[in-house]
């Protein structure tokens, strides 16, 4: 009986055993949610599982579906096992963030928002964190939206063209440009056709000048081209934009609208077109650069000047002589010189007048003619002492 018994007492004790260790890898079915997915109980019951691996792929599946099991999780519930609990308030607190981004945007450091999203794409890969961005384009705050868009660019592997899209024809100024300035940096194909559409659909003033500024940072050619054809029936602050965009791009910024620039009575616009002149600048430019040497910005009297010296003739004398009389002493002796260089002697008298007014700030000026060609020269100390301020007649030779 005794060994009877004790055998007895054994086969029980492994039943016992056996029946509590298939219970034990029996997954167990959360009672709290009769309409929870399968897949989802899986998820939550591998929180627990003794491979890293699967506890790291249930978490990570857990926050990518989380509409599957937001509704139907009572608020507070935790998986009994402590690593599966841990985890789960993991997965519970990154939903929970992604779910509050509009009003952690409003109210948080973006840089902080900005370096923890990045962390959990990385973790997460795929379009989770996008997609929980995504609806934040959409919201009526400019703000928000800016910052939805600088959010997505930063996020590795993710194609922003799908999102960029939600605020193509966005009426916020502030917003296109920072969505073409994210999209030049990030696809610089797919930003030159946005831009391009952009370009021919009608805006307000101050949005169609933001596109034709982006355009510009684009630059490409056939941008330019396209701006190019347009150029006269844009408003007038988005033509200033046209014209700096085109400005130095071979043919496009032609005479037409490099003679504009130098009218425009804008020094932003005079000093690139007379870089641009410096290159193609012919005689007929004269009537173009001569009132720029009324400028009162010197940069473009010298500039101006320099062009004009460099094709001007006799035929041009008549542009000059009003600068004789000129307060500027710059613009007096430029003119002088120049009248005397070309040998407009029938302007010379004029010339000597001026050439004295110069004189009385200390230095004499004289005109004097070398090998048949004129020039003005400073007197020798001789002729000063005596006041002479000039020692020949025109054409003849100086001693």
């Amino acid at each position: 009986m005794p060994r009877a018994y004790l055998l007895w007492t054994f086969v029980l004790l492994l039943t016992v055993s056996a029946t509590a260790s298939a219970q034990g890898e029996e997954r167990p079915t959360p009672l709290f949610a009769p309409g929870l997915a399968d897949e989802v109980r899986s998820q939550i019951h591998d929180l627990g599982h003794h491979d890293w691996e699967t506890r790291d792929r249930a978490e990570r599946g857990l926050i990518a579906g989380w509409r599957q099991w937001i509704n139907k999780v009572p608020q507070g519930w935790e998986p009994a096992e402590p690593e599966a609990a841990w985890r789960w308030e993991r997965v519970v607190s990154t939903v929970r963030d992604l779910l509050a981004l509009p009003t952690r945007l409003e109210r948080d450091s973006f840089e902080s928002i900005q370096w923890q999203l990045v962390r959990v794409h990385k973790e997460l890969g795929g379009t989770v964190v996008p997609d929980a961005v995504a609806p934040i384009l959409e919201r009526p705050e400019e703000r928000l939206r800016v910052r939805a868009l600088r959010l997505i660019a930063r996020l590795d592997g993710v194609d922003p063209r799908p999102y960029f899209e939600k605020v193509i024809e966005d009426s916020s100024p502030w917003v296109i440009r920072w969505l073409f300035d994210i999209a030049i940096e990030r696809d610089r194909e797919w930003a030159e056709d946005a831009i391009r559409d952009a370009l021919d659909r009608p805006t307000s003033p101050m949005l169609r000048r933001e596109i034709v500024q982006a355009a510009r940072r684009h630059g490409g050619y056939g941008l330019l081209q396209a701006m190019r054809k347009s150029w006269k029936k844009e408003p007038l602050e988005s033509r200033f934009d046209v014209a700096l965009a085109i400005v130095g791009r071979r043919e496009l910024a032609d005479r037409e609208i490099l003679g504009w620039m130098l009218e425009s009575q804008q020094y932003r616009l005079q000093m690139p077109a007379l870089r641009e002149f410096a290159a193609i600048v012919e005689k007929g430019d004269i009537s173009r650069l001569a009132p720029l040497l009324d400028s009162p910005h010197f940069e473009v009297r010298s500039q101006a000047g320099r062009l004009i010296a460099r094709v001007g003739s006799v035929d041009d004398a008549l542009l000059l002589v009003p600068l004789l009389d000129d307060d500027r002493r710059d613009l007096v002796e430029f003119a002088a010189r120049q009248l005397v260089r070309w040998g407009a002697e029938d302007f010379f008298s004029e010339v000597e007048a001026a050439l004295a007014r110069l004189s009385a700030e200390g230095r004499t000026l004289k005109i004097s003619t070398r090998e048949g060609k004129y020039e003005i020269v400073e007197a020798p100390a001789r002729l000063r002492e005596v006041g002479v301020t000039h020692a020949i007649e025109p054409g003849q030779k100086d001693d």
